[in-house]
Formats: structure tokens, sequence, C-alpha cells
């Protein structure tokens, strides 16, 4: 700083040019660099904005048998602006699959009753549930990701979700899915 001012013919001007670098320095330095959090919140804003556009919420069913994940799956859906619907027994899920009008569904492999990749086989290929084939179908399983992937091949399975997945990534994933194949009945 010394040696700047001596050799300056106005030490003010130098004085002050000095002065802004530090201080514009010390607040880049000072200024937060965004979380994960923060940026997976702006990217839960982005998707709950596209699916507002929509004219109607889309429906989202979680067949899935643990009450927990229902709720971490459930919850943050909704706050993206999803209508969902939760549901812990496979023979249950087929009657709802049946009854109602569904943008997506989340099918567990694990459940008691109908297991999720007999539910997915049947609504993806039989005729009586003709206009539930057209639903996006993701298998929900904590199966390393080669066998998660045969199995969706297997049943016919729009995609996959894996337990260990973010809840941003399961979001992005089933809004593509509906943009792509608007809600059916």
């Amino acid at each position: 700083l010394e040696q700047a001012l001596a050799n300056s013919e106005n030490p003010e001007s130098s004085f002050q040019k000095i002065a802004s670098s530090i201080i514009g320095n010390t607040i880049d330095a000072l200024t937060p660099t965004p979380t994960a959090t923060e940026i997976s919140s702006r990217t839960t804003k982005k998707v709950a904005i596209a699916l507002q556009k929509t004219e109607k919420k889309p429906k989202l069913l979680v067949i899935i048998n643990s009450p927990t994940i229902i709720l971490v799956i459930s919850r943050y859906m909704q706050r993206l602006g999803y209508d969902v619907q939760a549901i812990t027994n496979g023979k249950t899920a087929l009657s709802v699959v049946v009854a109602e009008e569904l943008s997506a569904i989340i099918l567990s492999l694990e459940l008691p009753g109908l297991s999720g990749e007999d539910l997915c086989k049947m609504i993806k290929t039989d005729s009586s549930l003709s206009a539930a084939s057209e639903v996006p179908v993701f298998l929900f399983s904590s199966l390393d990701e080669e066998e998660l992937q045969k199995k969706t091949n297997a049943c016919q399975a729009d995609g996959y979700i894996h337990k260990t997945w973010k809840m941003d990534k399961v979001a992005d994933i089933i809004k593509k899915a509906i943009v792509e194949k608007p809600v059916v009945k």
C-alpha cells in the first residue's frame, strides 16, 4: 500500500482504488456460496412453478409398504403441487388404479397382498386396465440398479426410482413423465 501510494502522482485516488479493491474482495469472500439445500430448494420451486402451469393437479399414486417412506415422498411431492394418494397394499392399489385418474405411479416391488412386479405387469398388460396402461409406472426399490433395471424391463414399467436417490431427482423423473404423458383416465 505504501509503495503504491509513493509511486502515484495522486495518492488520494490510488488509496481509493486500493481500498475499493480490498473492500470488493472482502465482500466477495463474505458472500455465501449456495448450499446444496438452497440449490435443491431452487429446483423444488422450479418444479412447483412448472406444475402450477398445468390445468389440473397431477395425481400421484404411491404404493409402498413403508409408512415412513410414504410420508417423506408424499410431503415432498405435495409441496410441489401434486395430489398424492398413498397405499401400502398391492390388492388395494389395484382397485385405486382402476377407479382413479392418475398422472403417475411409484410402486414398491415389496408389497403385501400382490407384489409390485405382478401389479405392474397387470397395469401394463391387462386389457381390462387399458386406460391405466398409459400411466407412467416407476418401480421403487433398494435393489442394485442393474437388477432393478431388469425388473423394470420385465414388467414393462416406465422406469425406476432407487431408494437412495434424493427427492429432487425423484421429482424431476415424475415431472418429466407427466409432461411427456398427459393425465389419463
